[in-house]
């Protein structure tokens, strides 16, 4: 009766065991899935503030450095030359062949206006 009984509680043991190792692979998947929907929550707002590349263009051709901050808010980081000031934003246009969101925009100033744009 004993060996029967010692069985059986190796047995749940064992189940147990299992049981508890198996919440943690699903829990931790759980958790990596979590993470990665906040991602794509987080890349969708981004994407749902970008405008398409010709609106952008017509915005902002023309505006003086002031104008676009107030318009499109602080580059995201800027270059002085002597061809003319460099200013760069990330993430705020959709390219319309691919409906994807630019990595970033180069806007470059001449004689203090916004004369050109690269995507």
């Amino acid at each position: 009766m004993k060996r029967n009984t010692l069985i059986v509680i190796s047995a749940v043991v064992a189940a147990l065991a299992l049981l508890l190792i198996a919440g943690v692979v699903v829990g931790g998947c759980g958790l990596l899935w979590l993470g990665a929907s906040r991602q794509v929550v987080k890349e969708s707002r981004e994407e749902a503030a970008a405008i398409p590349r010709d609106e952008f263009r017509k915005r902002a051709t023309g505006k003086t450095p002031e104008q676009m901050i107030e318009e499109f808010g602080r580059p995201d980081s800027t270059t002085e030359r002597a061809t003319g000031d460099y200013w760069y934003y990330r993430r705020r246009t959709v390219d319309p062949v691919t409906g994807k969101v630019d990595a970033h925009i180069q806007v470059i100033f001449k004689n203090g206006r916004v004369h050109e744009m690269n995507f």
